[in-house]
């Protein structure tokens, strides 16, 4: 019987049924059988939903049905390649093809030759595209560390960098 609950409950309610509704379901049960009904509990129908603990046999078989019907998990390996994301393939050109490429070394020289927080701060983030593109290419991209060697100097540079790489 809850069996046959469950399922039309996920057919019309979908796999997460409202509250109300496992309410309604389990007294329906113990109007209908009334010797189901627990002589001891506040509404009679705990043994079928108590929704104050989150338990009873309509609450167990859903779990179960939740179990076997599981959305599908994307894997670290899936990529999005329709809506973009940082798991995106992106046509990288290489890096000294690019016409600001004087501007960028120009840029990492004055990084690399100060001690300013701030302004190397300033020069990461005014280098941000030559990064990304140094690093989508599979040919430079064990170079940053010593392109950027300021990465691993300047406090707070090395944790946007190490979590950046880990998204990838």
């Amino acid at each position: 019987m809850v069996n046959i609950l469950v399922a039309d409950m996920v057919q019309s309610e979908g796999r997460i049924p409202q509250r109300l509704t496992k309410e309604k379901y389990a007294l329906g049960i113990v109007t209908l059988f009334p010797s189901l009904q627990d002589p001891h509990g506040k509404t009679g129908y705990e043994h079928f939903y108590d929704g104050q603990k989150g338990g009873g046999f309509l609450v167990w078989r859903l779990k179960s049905v939740q179990r076997a019907t599981r959305l599908p998990v994307r894997s670290k390996d899936s990529r999005i390649e329709e809506n973009g994301g940082p798991m995106l393939r992106r046509e990288i050109g290489h890096c000294d093809d690019h016409p600001d490429e004087q501007r960028f070394q120009e840029l990492i020289s004055v990084m690399n030759h100060t001690n300013n927080r701030e302004v190397i701060m300033k020069k990461m983030r005014d280098t941000l595209e030559y990064r990304q593109r140094l690093v989508h290419d599979p040919d430079r991209s064990s170079t940053v560390l010593s392109v950027f060697p300021r990465l691993l100097d300047t406090k707070g540079l090395v944790i946007f960098y190490y979590s950046y790489f880990c998204l990838l």
